[in-house]
């Protein structure tokens, strides 16, 4: 089987050789590499609470591209330690090679042609896209899931990786065919999957696992006008879903479709839907959105959907006084219980807006605000005042900055302040829910350009008031990076302390250092280390208890 494999990638190279311009190859190198490889390792430590991430990990990963006479083959590949219940590192390989407007993919792939369809689910297998002067088209087959037999011996655990999740052998086919240019252009797309219902030796028994098949047909158009002012994007497709194929076909007579899909009594149709008009020009722009997605919609080439919603958005921006004033602002709703099957209805509005000011080049200010309510009307039955959300998330920020910039140096000050608050309007839930946070910063940054030092220093507060208490953090933060040789030699040291208090009684400290090295040692060649500190104390274990958090990465990059 690969020696079938080679064989085939090799008559595809020859024949986009054989396609080129033979006067032209004596101007093409041969044979060219480029790319990079990266060599990582780690080391962790935590004491005082549960460690966050082994204590040992490395990474290999690479992106080598190899060109023959003008034909580029990338190829990517990583290994790691992180997933240790396999029987080897997790790997990868994949390659993609473009000759003009024929573009090969074999191996390990992700690749989008429709949010509803074929949405970046990596496939391993082979396929070719198309694209003379204005028509589209693209093929992909391969296996987007193999096959992973239950294992009983298996149980869930605190540890995710201990998780057994086994699944059937599941093949994808997609085609995609079109026409027009980036601007104007109509698609059409299929997928198909399919699970192999003989690819485990037994059915699961520790989770419900069922072989499915599902067919996706939809469309995607963008098309402008006036200049490209206007545009319109629309996508939309129609999914057929089978969770159990062991289930015979239904026979309804003359009804096609049910024929072309299969359909038994577990197959599902759904559908998804998505269009948005714009108008854009310097200075001023308008545009809608309107979204809607059935309930439990699902296609195998998409990794999650969110589902049974509909959503319908508002946007305009303009600016003022020579661009010194710019505002936008955005707003909508969303709702969900679209078959009216639930108990309740879930309704979401939506509203932001942002303003800058500019007045001269030196000083601005942007403010930013935020509204998103959340509130439930009955469905199929009256809702209980102890279980109905109203909820309110508000936000606000304030950001003015000062920046002096000219041949020797770049000094900025800028401040960051804010207020965020969940307001729970259910009496009987707001005081477990009810959450509000303030938060402010100045940080202060010089910058010499010609000796290649950098200074910073900044304040640093925030409050956050919730069911737990309130815990507060007010501190100071300071940094120096330089750099020595010609930017080939760097070096940061950063750091920060804070004071904690937990109900407005002195509770500890939380304190952070970190020091960063790299070494540019030649053309091709980089070392770098990183160390990190985390030291935290609490006589409260309700603000976060006391830890200290250790951990040191090393990376080898080398690129050709």
């Amino acid at each position: 089987m690969k020696a079938k494999i080679i064989f085939t990638v090799f008559i595809l190279f020859l024949h986009e050789l054989n396609a080129q311009d033979l006067d032209n190859l004596k101007n093409i190198k041969p044979i060219a590499f480029g790319g990079g490889i990266s060599l990582q390792t780690g080391f962790y430590s935590m004491q005082g609470a549960k460690a966050r991430q082994p204590q040992f990990t490395y990474i290999v990963s690479g992106s080598p591209v190899v060109n023959i006479y003008g034909v580029s083959l990338p190829f990517s590949f990583t290994f790691s330690n992180y997933q240790r219940d396999f029987r080897q590192p997790f790997n990868q390989f994949g390659l993609s090679s473009t000759y003009k407007w024929v573009t090969l993919h074999l191996g390990y792939r992700n690749i989008s042609y429709s949010q509803f369809g074929m949405a970046g689910y990596t496939l391993l297998g082979a396929g070719i896209e198309l694209k003379p002067k204005k028509f589209r088209f693209a093929f992909l087959y391969g296996r987007s899931q193999k096959a992973v037999a239950d294992d009983t011996s298996k149980t869930i655990t605190n540890n995710l990786n201990d998780i057994n999740y086994p699944a059937y052998k599941r093949m994808l086919t997609v085609a995609k065919i079109g026409y027009g240019t980036d601007d104007n252009f109509l698609d059409l797309h299929f997928l198909q999957g399919k699970d192999d219902s003989t690819s485990l030796p037994f059915t699961p028994v520790t989770t419900q696992v069922l072989p499915s098949k599902n067919q996706v047909a939809g469309s995607t158009n963008r098309f402008s006008f006036l200049n490209k002012k206007l545009v319109w994007q629309a996508e939309g497709a129609v999914s057929a879903y089978t969770r159990d194929i062991r289930f015979a076909n239904l026979d309804l007579g003359s009804d096609n479709a049910t024929r072309f899909v299969g359909a038994n009594i577990s197959t599902q149709v759904n559908y998804a839907y998505e269009a948005q008009l714009n108008y854009n020009e310097r200075g001023f722009g308008i545009g809608a959105k309107y979204r809607k997605v059935t309930p439990d919609y699902k296609s195998m080439g998409a990794y999650y959907f969110q589902t049974d919603f509909e959503q319908i958005l508002g946007n305009i921006r303009f600016n003022l006084i020579k661009n010194r004033l710019r505002i936008s602002a955005s707003g909508g709703f969303q709702n969900d219980n679209l078959l009216n099957k639930k108990i309740a209805t879930t309704q979401r509005n939506i509203y932001n807006a942002n303003v800058s000011l500019n007045p001269i080049a030196k000083f601005g200010i942007d403010v930013s605000y935020s509204n998103f309510g959340t509130s439930q009307r009955p469905g199929t039955r009256n809702l209980s005042d102890t279980a109905t959300i109203n909820q309110i998330n508000n936000s606000i920020n304030v950001v003015p900055r000062y920046i002096i910039a000219n041949e020797k140096r770049v000094i900025s000050c800028i401040g960051i302040f804010g207020r965020q608050s969940l307001d729970d309007r259910n009496r009987f839930t707001k005081d477990l829910t009810q959450v509000e946070m303030m938060f402010a910063n100045l940080i202060l940054t010089r910058s010499g350009v010609q000796k290649r030092v950098s200074f910073t220093t900044g304040l640093n507060y925030s409050s956050s008031k919730s069911a737990i208490g309130t815990i507060g953090l007010a501190g100071v933060m300071g940094g120096v990076s330089k750099s020595w040789m010609e930017d080939k030699l760097t070096g940061d040291v950063n750091g920060s302390i804070n004071s904690s208090t937990f109900n407005n009684e002195q509770n500890g400290y939380v304190g952070n250092l970190q020091v960063t090295v790299s070494w540019k040692v030649a053309k091709q060649h980089t070392l770098s280390m990183m160390m990190n500190g985390l030291f935290n104390e609490s006589k409260n274990v309700l603000a976060g208890g006391s830890f200290q958090e250790y951990f040191v990465k090393m990376n080898y990059g080398f690129t050709f």
